[in-house]
C-alpha cells in the first residue's frame, strides 16, 4: 500500500471536512452533537496524517522517541470513533432537548476515552519499543511483544466497540428521519464505514495471532487491514457530509441551473402581468435570492391569473394530454402549463374574471426546493411540450413562448 497517498488523501478529506464541520459548531446552538462530531473528525485527520512515513519519522526525530507516533495515532483514532458516539447520539433531537431516541451519556463517553488512551498511553512507554521507527509494520514488528498485544487489544476493542455502538445508533435512528433524506443517506453511509472498517481490526488481530503460531502475515497487517480503515473512514466522512454541506451544495446546483429553465415561464408572466415584476427593483442579486425572487413573482402573477382560470381549461388541458400520450411523469406538469396559457390569453383578452373555484396546483413537496422543482417542471413544459399549442389551438388562440 502507497501509505503517503491513501493516508494523505484520506487526511485531507478529513482536515475539509473538519473546516465543513468547524464552520457549523462555532455558528450552531447545539454545543456537545456538533463539536464532538468537529472533534471526531479532527482526530481522524491527525491520526491518518500522522500514520504517514513521512509526518511518523519526522515526529521520531523531533522527539526522540522512536514509535511515538503509533501511541498519537491510535489515540486519535479511538478518540474519533468515541466521539461520533456523542454526535450519533444527539443527531436528531431539537437543539435543547435531550435526545428521543438511542440514548448515551456524552460526560461518560469522555471519561471512558480518557482512561482508554491513558492506558494506551502507560502500555506504550512500558512496551519495549523505543528502539527505530517502525511507520508502517509496528503491529507486525511487535506483534509477538507481550504488553504492546495488551496495548493494542485495548486500541482495538475499543475501536471496535465504539463502531458497533455507531451502528447500532445509526440503525436506531433511521426510522425516526423518514422525513429527512439527505440525514437517512447519512446515517446509512456511517453504518456502512463503520462496518467495512471494522474489517481493520478483525484483519489485525489475525495478524497478531498468526505471528504467534509462526506464520507471516505482515501483508493482512501493513497493507490490507490498513485498506479497510482507509475505505471505512472515507465512506464515514462522506456520511458527515450527507446532512449539511452535500444538501446545499445540491441545492446550490438546482439554484444556478434553475434561473434560465425558469425564464420562459417568469418572462410570459412578467410581459402580461408588468406589475408583479415592478413590485421589486432590479439589482445585483445573488443567485440564491434571485431564484427566491423569480419564484415568488411567478407565485404572484399566478395569483392574479388565477380568477381566469376555469373547470373546462383544466379538463381541456387533461384530454389533450391523453391524446397527445403524454409520459406519465411530464403530465402533471404539461397540464399545469397548459392551464397557466389559457388563463394568460383570457387575461390578455381583457375577459371579466369570474372565481371558480379553480386554483394553480402547489408542489408535493411544502419546500421551496419542492415549489423550485415544480415551477422549473412547468416552465419547461411551457416551453417545449406539444399540449399548450395543441389547447391553444383547439380554441382558436395561440401564445407566443418566451425561449
Amino acid at each position: 500500500m502507497e501509505f503517503a497517498l491513501v493516508y494523505g488523501s484520506v487526511g485531507t478529506l478529513a482536515a475539509v471536512v473538519f473546516t465543513w464541520r468547524l464552520i457549523l459548531a462555532v455558528r450552531g446552538p447545539r454545543g456537545s452533537a456538533r463539536w464532538a462530531v468537529a472533534i471526531a473528525i479532527a482526530c481522524t485527520a491527525v491520526g491518518f496524517v500522522t500514520a504517514m512515513p513521512a509526518a511518523y519519522e519526522w515526529m521520531a526525530r523531533v522527539t526522540g522517541v522512536p514509535n511515538l507516533a503509533t501511541l498519537i495515532v491510535y489515540s486519535a483514532i479511538t478518540t474519533a470513533v468515541m466521539a461520533q458516539i456523542v454526535w450519533t447520539t444527539y443527531l436528531v433531537g431539537p437543539d435543547d432537548a435531550p435526545p428521543q431516541g438511542p440514548n448515551v451519556n456524552a460526560r461518560n463517553v469522555i471519561v471512558a476515552n480518557a482512561v482508554v488512551v491513558a492506558i494506551m498511553a502507560g502500555l506504550f512507554l512500558a512496551a519495549p519499543v523505543h528502539d527505530t521507527p517502525h511507520a508502517t509494520d509496528f503491529d507486525h514488528h511487535y506483534a509477538t511483544e507481550p504488553v504492546v498485544d495488551v496495548f493494542l487489544a485495548i486500541y482495538l476493542s475499543a475501536y471496535t466497540l465504539a463502531l458497533l455502538r455507531i451502528v447500532v445508533l445509526c440503525r436506531a435512528w433511521l426510522p425516526h428521519v423518514r422525513e429527512q433524506p439527505w440525514l437517512r443517506r447519512g446515517l446509512r453511509l456511517l453504518t456502512v464505514g463503520s462496518i467495512i472498517a471494522v474489517g481493520y481490526a478483525i484483519g489485525k488481530v489475525v495478524a497478531v495471532a498468526a505471528a504467534w503460531a509462526g506464520i507471516d502475515a505482515r501483508t493482512l497487517n501493513s497493507d490490507i487491514a490498513p485498506a479497510f480503515a482507509s475505505i471505512g473512514a472515507t465512506i464515514m466522512l462522506f456520511g458527515y457530509l450527507c446532512p449539511s454541506l452535500l444538501p446545499q451544495a445540491v441545492a446550490a446546483v438546482q439554484r444556478i441551473r434553475a434561473l434560465p429553465r425558469l425564464r420562459p415561464l417568469w418572462t410570459a408572466l412578467r410581459t402580461a402581468v408588468p406589475e408583479v415584476a415592478r413590485a421589486a427593483p432590479e439589482t445585483r442579486r445573488a443567485p440564491r435570492d434571485l431564484v427566491y425572487r423569480r419564484v415568488i413573482e411567478i407565485r404572484d402573477a399566478l395569483l392574479l391569473l388565477q380568477p381566469h382560470l376555469t373547470p373546462e381549461d383544466t379538463a381541456r388541458a387533461e384530454r389533450t394530454v391523453e391524446r397527445l400520450g403524454v409520459r406519465e411523469r411530464d403530465r402533471a406538469a404539461a397540464v399545469e402549463a397548459a392551464r397557466i396559457a389559457m388563463a394568460l390569453r383570457s387575461y390578455r383578452a381583457g375577459a371579466v374574471a369570474v372565481d371558480c373555484g379553480e386554483s394553480f396546483r402547489r408542489p408535493d413537496r411544502p419546500t421551496f426546493l419542492g415549489e423550485l422543482g415544480w415551477l422549473v417542471a412547468v416552465s419547461t413544459a411551457y416551453r417545449g411540450s406539444p399540449v399548450v399549442p395543441a389547447v391553444l389551438l383547439e380554441t382558436g388562440d395561440s401564445l407566443p413562448v418566451e425561449q
